[in-house]
């Protein structure tokens, strides 16, 4: 890695940080939100979305 990519690096991760504190913060970002947040990736989507689905299909049907 040249200095540059370096520090661009160093940057990048700094303004990351500060940004998803702000919207953590002030609770911007949807609780529905999946992916690009920490503790909040799409593999946890996922296994909500199965969750959701398992209990869905475990409701009887009622027919009118």
């Amino acid at each position: 890695f040249s200095a540059t990519c370096l520090t661009c690096m160093v940057l990048e991760s700094s303004i990351k940080s500060h940004v998803a504190s702000h919207l953590d913060a002030n609770s911007i970002i949807s609780v529905n939100q999946f992916g690009f947040i920490k503790r909040r990736s799409t593999t946890l989507l996922k296994l909500c979305l199965l969750n959701e689905w398992s209990n869905y299909s475990e409701t009887p049907i009622t027919r009118i």
